[in-house]
């Protein structure tokens, strides 16, 4: 005789068992291409949208922004006041850019990339995100941009646009009278990147 309860609990346990296995490849995948204090796409994110964008041409605007005095905020006041800076800047750049175009690259470092975008609207809402740094008394934001007509040569204007955030970053501590912070650059991230999760082709 057949055991009809049997066969129901094993089926339903196989099925039970698809559906979280499911649901687990799904929080993998979410995680290994996100940045979990911020929300923000990760860099491995970024570097598979950097490898997509330098395969098809097209205009793009570039911000590279960094957290000035993280450091020193985690020192002095802890790493949970440190997190909600880092949080902060993530809301602002979002604001300003959303966030499918924003991504947390290291620590302290943010890296936009907004394809189509005309060169005059890049500008502006460049000017708007200095200006709600500006408004803020609690953050500072070294910020480099760059806009191109062409991702042929992406990661080399992507480049330029971290020299121009490091030299505002050290006016930033020069105007305080202090050592700038160590930072990273691309091809750290990268490697970085390489190490966790390969990037797509």
């Amino acid at each position: 005789m057949i055991n009809t309860v049997a066969i129901l609990e094993t089926v339903s346990y196989f099925i039970s068992s698809k559906i979280t296995n499911h649901r687990l490849m799904v929080e993998f995948e979410h995680a290994s291409r996100h940045d979990a204090l911020t929300g923000l796409h990760n860099r491995n994110a970024c570097m598979e949208k950097i490898d997509f964008l330098t395969k098809y041409s097209s205009s793009v605007g570039i911000v590279y922004a960094d957290v000035n005095g993280l450091k020193e905020i985690n020192d002095t006041l802890g790493h949970q006041a440190g997190d909600a800076a880092l949080r902060q800047a993530a809301r602002l750049l979002t604001k300003c850019y959303g966030l499918e175009n924003t991504y947390r690259i290291g620590g302290d470092e943010f890296l936009v990339l907004v394809p189509l975008v005309t060169e005059l609207d890049f500008k502006t809402s460049v000017c708007r995100l200095r200006e709600l740094v500006a408004g803020k008394a609690d953050l500072s934001i070294a910020i480099g941009s760059e806009w191109v007509a062409d991702t042929a040569h992406l990661e080399r204007v992507i480049t330029k646009t971290d020299q121009r955030m490091y030299c505002d970053k050290v006016e930033y501590y020069n105007r305080r009278g202090k050592k700038r912070e160590t930072r990273h650059d691309l091809n750290d991230f990268r490697r970085m990147a390489a190490k966790s999760l390969p990037i797509a082709d």
